[in-house]
């Protein structure tokens, strides 16, 4: 209402909810419940601050409810992670007009998004930050940006757009040489005037840039799910340690995990959020064109930086 006449993209979660029950029951609950007051009491949080878990889901997958709000909105483009919502809704989803597109993480899973309809993939890289989009591959199955572009490229007949640690003119190039018809930027863009990015996530994100950390500190991204139960791209701080990660086998399933963990994640201090909260990042949070004003700014510096490199290739050529 407030952009009359403008496209919108909006993205959505396609997950299942995860049985919850069976996890409360078992001993993997009883002991991720002993490793949260452990961090709460390390972090200096009283025992009594503690909830208990609950079965509210934290994150709802894409559902009758946000179909009917997508169906008025009418977005330019539909995003999708975790594959793509059930049949009837993806139905709906296209009779609105909307562009599907939707994460791979495989060449597997990129062919049955063809097969589904998908008007364009994004080609997800193991180095790419927040959540890993697989959903018919195993968690442990993860390859690299440079080396699933151009096997996605050869399998399916629609636009690759490539995604993970593309941080500058270099990986547009190295994209487009290899396939992809876009690049979807993440990471860079989370220190943009434009971006919600959290003071302490900004500071992070700098710091994980400066330094030179190795994978056993904090401040190096890993791979995590003790935050929402999936794996997910994070820097590494207290919390993931505390916790028992990067990666805890006995953490909540995807998404009740982000409930689980509320309490720590929003208790009030200001000494503690870049050590209690999610930190989301790529591989390549130090590859960025500086310096930039805002997020128009940046994609203009990138897209002027990838012509001209083109150009001077072709007359070397030449």
């Amino acid at each position: 209402e407030a952009c009359p006449g403008r496209k919108f993209i909006m993205n959505f979660f396609c997950h299942e909810n995860a049985a919850f029950s069976s996890w409360q029951n078992s001993q993997s609950a009883k002991n991720w419940q002993q490793c949260l007051e452990d961090t709460h009491k390390k972090f200096g949080i009283s025992g009594e601050q503690i909830s208990p878990e609950t079965q509210d889901p934290g994150v709802v997958g894409f559902d009758e409810r946000a179909c009917s709000l997508l169906e008025i909105i009418k977005p330019g483009i539909a995003s999708f992670h975790f594959g793509l919502p059930p049949e009837p809704l993806l139905q709906r989803v296209f009779a609105s007009g909307a562009i599907v597109i939707s994460s791979a993480t495989s060449v597997k899973e990129a062919k049955w998004l063809a097969d589904h309809g998908c008007h364009l993939i994004i080609a997800q890289g193991y180095e790419a930050g927040g959540h890993q989009g697989n959903f018919l591959t195993n968690d442990s199955d993860r390859i690299g940006t440079f080396a699933l572009v151009p096997q996605i490229v050869d399998t399916v007949s629609i636009p690759v757009i490539a995604a993970g640690a593309i941080s500058d003119h270099r990986g547009l190039v190295a994209a487009l040489a290899l396939g992809a018809s876009a690049v979807q930027i993440g990471t860079a863009l989370l220190r943009t005037p434009q971006a919600l990015t959290k003071p302490y996530h900004r500071h992070a994100l700098d710091a994980a840039s400066s330094d030179d950390h190795n994978s056993n500190s904090t401040g190096n991204t890993v791979l995590t799910n003790v935050f929402t139960g999936r794996p997910a791209r994070s820097i590494r701080n207290h919390a993931i340690d505390y916790l028992g990660g990067p990666l805890n086998p006995d953490a909540p399933p995807f998404p009740t995990a982000v409930t689980a963990y509320k309490t720590l994640r929003d208790h009030n201090s200001p000494a503690l959020p870049q050590h209690t909260h999610s930190l989301w990042s790529g591989q390549a949070a130090a590859v960025v064109p500086q310096p930039y004003s805002d997020a128009g700014h940046l994609i203009q510096l990138i897209g002027s930086a990838a012509s001209s490199y083109l150009a001077s290739a072709l007359e070397d050529r030449g």
